[in-house]
């Protein structure tokens, strides 16, 4: 099942401490998909783009396994 990168992206924006570099630059990309066509949401270009800013910006081990869990679909604990 194809997920929405806007929509994981937000989830992944509610754990994410809000005085990080890492939450800012992961709303401006939530804002950057505002005029995207719904069918590029699921698009393998989004996604890349998105785990571009994940892997420049995580740097807490804990808060990475936690963000991978969402990627990966699981259920949060």
């Amino acid at each position: 099942m194809q997920r929405s990168v806007n929509i994981v992206a937000k989830q992944v924006l509610d754990i994410v401490p809000v005085n990080s570099e890492l939450y800012i630059q992961i709303n401006k990309f939530i804002e950057n998909l505002w005029n995207q066509a719904p069918e590029t949401l699921f698009s393998e270009y989004n996604w890349k783009k998105f785990i571009q800013v994940l892997n420049m910006y995580v740097q807490d081990q804990e808060l990475g396994k936690q963000i991978q869990e969402i990627l990966n679909g699981l259920p949060s604990k």
